[in-house]
């Protein structure tokens, strides 16, 4: 029973040193809003509101949440470079709901 009880402890103490290991350096960049639109859409819009929200965020030390605007294929052209880009938390996809959904109604069965 003690070695349980110690073995649960250490398993413990582990588990709170390693959360505040992996969240003390981010963000260490500015984040990438990619969107798949025009500038001065609705979707573009959307992005750069949330993007200066991002901004003035305490938990992004400072640092700028910039948009990158990629229009073509209704919004997939930024979908795959969004997919290019690495898997750090550094890159977000804005993308509308239309878009979103369009690919699932499409594989419905046909009448």
């Amino acid at each position: 029973m003690a070695f349980i009880k110690k073995f649960a402890t250490s398993v413990a103490a582990t588990a709170m040193l390693v959360g505040t290991v992996a969240l003390a350096d981010y963000p260490a960049k500015p984040v990438k809003i990619m969107v798949g639109f025009s500038a001065g859409g609705g979707t573009d819009t959307t992005a750069r509101g949330f993007a200066s929200y991002m901004h003035e965020a305490p938990s992004m030390n400072g640092l700028p949440a910039y948009i990158v605007n990629l229009p073509g294929a209704s919004g997939q052209k930024a979908a795959k470079a969004v997919l290019g880009e690495d898997a750090d938390g550094y890159t977000l996809y804005m993308i509308n709901i239309g878009t979103f959904i369009a690919g699932e109604l499409a594989k419905g069965e046909r009448r």
